[in-house]
């Protein structure tokens, strides 16, 4: 997205991209966290720029936007350890408040944020229903902890929730998709009768879009958008939108 120009905070161009990144420290300069943290070259570390600019060999960032990664965590973990952790944490924990024994509704569920959520919902109690393209991605995420999994290609949502929820709905959802997925679901729930279980049918469903560019569904309920400038920053800048600023 930000490569795109899409991302909630647009860096001034020429601008390189990425947030995270795990390396090798090529020099240390002068500094007292630098012997506390015991930052010399050749000390592998996990990376967290305020300024953004990881994407490339080298980078250079003050010592307090590195910590020390242990050998027995992967690359690919320490390069990722907390943009999209504390993310999903604050999405379900601080904006969501999704209480235990809830469902919450996610989208997208097969990236690595949706895994998060899967394993944030075994740990604090509540229930997830995951919705994915794929029907191996599906028998995937169930076997990693997911309660439950939704194919778009071969299943309806909302039948699906129907009969999880007996007519109940869900008051809890996660859209990293929106565009034509949340567009169909919001299309079905304006025309389809008796009204479709989605969404609870005499509350408002709290809505967490980190794409809501084309949130039809939001008109179902409250859009709660999120909008990311650094992995520091914004975290809990998430407020309702107006259902006449939902295009």
């Amino acid at each position: 997205m930000t490569v795109r120009g899409q991302y909630g905070k647009r860096p001034p161009l020429p601008y390189t991209p990425g947030f995270e990144g795990a390396g090798v420290i090529d020099a240390a300069g002068p500094g007292l966290l630098k012997r506390l943290r015991g930052l010399k070259p050749g000390k592998r570390v996990a990376v967290i720029s305020s300024r953004g600019g990881t994407w490339q060999e080298y980078v250079v960032v003050s010592a307090r936007e590195v910590v020390p990664v242990p050998d027995d965590i992967l690359d690919e973990q320490a390069a990722t350890f907390f943009v999209n952790p504390a993310t999903a944490l604050v999405m379900t924990q601080s904006i969501l408040k999704v209480p235990r024994g809830a469902w919450l509704l996610q989208t997208a569920a097969g990236s690595t944020l949706g895994r998060m959520v899967i394993r944030l919902g075994k740990h604090f109690g509540f229930r997830t229903i995951n919705v994915v393209r794929r029907r191996e991605q599906a028998q995937e995420l169930v076997q990693a902890g997911g309660d439950v999994s939704i194919c778009t290609a071969d299943e309806s949502i909302e039948k699906r929730v129907e009969a999880l929820t007996g007519g109940a709905g869900v008051l809890y959802a996660i859209d990293a998709v929106g565009g034509a997925t949340a567009g169909r679901r919001g299309r079905r729930a304006r025309v389809r009768r008796p009204p479709p279980a989605l969404w609870h049918p005499r509350q408002r469903a709290d809505v967490v879009g980190l794409a809501p560019d084309h949130h039809e569904s939001a008109r179902r309920g409250r859009l709660l958008a999120l909008h990311l400038g650094s992995p520091a920053a914004h975290l809990d800048d998430a407020a309702p939108v107006p259902p006449d600023h939902c295009p």
